[in-house]
C-alpha cells in the first residue's frame, strides 16, 4: 500500500485541478466518495444563497423578481447550453428530473412523430422505467423493457435489433446507476434516427463528469439531474433538453403559467411559449437556482475537457488498485471492462458489502471517515467527482477497504437502519 500512496501523491503533485478542491466546505467526515449522489457544497454557493435570502427575499422582497429571479432560470440554462455543448434555446432548466421526463416523453409521444412503441432497459434508473410505465398504461402505448445477460452493460447489438424492430421513444440512461456504463451515445442516436425513432437521454449520472457535446453526439432530447457532480444541493432543479428543430411539433402536456407565451398577462386562455420555456409550470424555485448557479459556475470555469480527462486517469488509478489489492479478498469489479464506456463512479462487490459501508463511514484509528454509497444487495459505489477527490483519497480507500476484510472489522458493526442506503 505505501507504493500505492506514493504514486498517489505524486499524480495529485501533478493535478491541475487539484486547487479546485479547496473551493468546496470540508464537512465533518475524512474522505467524500458520494458525489454520484449529491455533490459537495461550493463555498461560494453559502454567500450566493445568504445574499439570496437575506438582500433579495429579505430587504427587496417582491422587487427582486424584476431585479433578480426572473432572469436567472434563463442565464442557469444558457451556461448549461453552453457546458452541454447543445443549441442556443434548447435547454430548460426547472423541477425535477421525472417530472422533466413525464413532459418530455409524453409530449413527444402526443406529438404523433413516432410509433407508440416506448422502450427502456434493466439498466436504466427504476424511476424512469415508472414513468415510461404509467405513461403507456394511460396512453395504450406498448411498453417494452430490454433484458441482457450481462446485467453490467448494454448488448449494443440487442439494442439495435430492439429499435429496429419496434421503432418509436426510447429512454436510456447514459451512464448506469450501478455499473457506471457508458453508452455509446452518437452510435445510437445515429441508429435510431435511421429507423424513425428518438432516444431521450437521462444524463444525471454523466453530467459533469464525462464529456458531453450534445451537437456533435446529435442528441435531440435529454433530460438530469445537477445536484450530483454540478453540485446543486439537494433537490436542485433539474433540466430538460430539446433541440431546437423539434420544438415545433412538440408540446408541454403540463400546461402552467410560466409555460405562456406572456405569463404576466394573465390571460383566461393557455398560449404556449414559442420557446423552450414553454416546458416551465410553475414558480421557479429561486433559492435552490441561487444555489446551482454556483456549482454550474465552478464545472464551467474547470472545463469539462478537463475534469473528464482527469476522471479517466482517477478511474483507471482507481481499477488498478482494486485489481491489485482487493479481489483476492472477496471483493469483485461491478463495472465495463473498457475504461472508455465507463462514466465517474466505480462499483464493487463484496458478500459484506453494506457491514463494510459502514465501517468507512465509522472510520479507525489508522484511517479517516470516509463516505461511499450502497446499493442493494451488495454493491459499494465510490463516486470519484474529480474537482475535489483526490488520488490520494483513492488510494486511502483501497487501503481501508483492504484493513476492513483482513482484520474482518465489518463482523462488529450494528448496521443502522436508514432510509437513504
Amino acid at each position: 500500500m505505501k507504493a500505492l500512496l506514493k504514486q498517489a501523491i505524486e499524480l495529485d503533485q501533478q493535478d491541475e485541478l487539484a486547487d479546485f478542491s479547496k473551493r468546496f466546505v470540508t464537512g465533518d467526515y475524512g474522505i467524500y466518495l458520494d458525489g454520484n449522489s449529491l455533490g459537495k457544497l461550493p463555498i461560494a454557493t453559502m454567500e450566493r444563497v445568504e445574499s439570496a435570502l437575506k438582500h433579495q427575499w429579505g430587504n427587496q422582497l417582491i422587487n427582486s423578481w424584476n431585479d433578480h429571479w426572473l432572469a436567472l432560470p434563463k442565464q442557469i440554462a444558457i451556461n448549461l447550453e453552453t457546458f452541454l455543448g447543445a443549441h442556443h434555446g434548447s435547454v430548460y432548466i426547472g423541477e425535477s428530473t421525472s417530472i422533466n421526463l413525464y413532459k418530455l416523453i409524453l409530449g413527444l409521444q402526443l406529438s404523433e412523430a413516432y410509433q407508440k412503441n416506448l422502450s427502456s432497459d434493466e439498466l436504466n434508473f427504476p424511476s424512469d422505467n415508472y414513468i415510461l410505465q404509467g405513461i403507456a398504461t394511460q396512453q395504450g402505448s406498448t411498453y417494452h423493457l430490454i433484458a441482457y445477460k450481462d446485467k453490467v452493460a448494454a448488448d449494443i447489438d440487442q439494442l439495435k435489433k430492439h429499435i429496429a424492430d419496434n421503432p418509436g421513444i426510447i429512454c436510456l440512461s447514459m451512464v448506469s446507476f450501478k455499473s457506471a456504463y457508458y453508452y455509446p451515445v452518437k452510435e445510437l442516436n445515429e441508429w435510431a434516427q435511421q429507423h424513425q425513432s428518438i432516444i431521450v437521454w437521462d444524463m444525471s449520472h454523466a453530467v459533469g463528469i464525462c464529456e458531453v457535446d450534445c451537437k456533435s453526439m446529435k442528441i435531440l432530447a435529454a433530460v438530469g439531474c445537477t445536484y450530483k457532480y454540478l453540485n446543486g444541493g439537494p433537490g436542485s432543479p433539474a433540466f430538460l433538453m430539446l433541440d431546437p428543430r423539434l420544438l415545433a411539433h412538440v408540446k408541454n402536456p403540463i400546461q402552467g403559467w410560466f409555460g405562456h407565451q406572456n405569463p404576466f398577462d394573465f390571460e383566461s386562455e393557455y398560449v404556449q411559449s414559442s420557446m423552450i420555456d414553454r416546458f416551465a409550470n410553475g414558480t421557479p424555485s429561486i433559492l435552490s437556482m441561487s444555489a446551482l448557479d454556483q456549482g454550474l459556475a465552478l464545472s464551467l470555469e474547470a472545463g469539462i475537457v478537463r475534469i473528464a480527462q482527469k476522471n479517466k486517469m482517477q478511474m483507471q488509478f482507481l481499477i488498478q488498485a482494486v485489481k491489485a489489492h482487493l479481489l483476492d479478498l472477496g471483493y469483485e469489479l461491478y463495472a465495463p471492462e473498457s475504461i472508455e464506456r465507463m462514466g465517474g463512479h466505480l462499483s464493487i462487490s463484496h458478500p459484506y458489502a453494506r457491514e463494510i459501508v459502514a465501517v468507512l463511514k465509522s472510520g479507525s484509528l489508522e484511517y479517516p471517515t470516509i463516505l461511499p454509497d450502497f446499493r442493494p444487495p451488495n454493491l459499494i459505489r465510490l463516486g470519484v467527482a474529480s474537482l475535489y477527490v483526490s488520488y490520494v483519497d483513492l488510494a486511502t480507500c483501497v487501503g481501508f477497504l483492504k484493513s476492513i476484510v483482513v482484520t474482518k472489522s465489518y463482523e462488529n458493526v450494528s448496521l443502522k437502519n436508514h432510509i437513504v442506503p
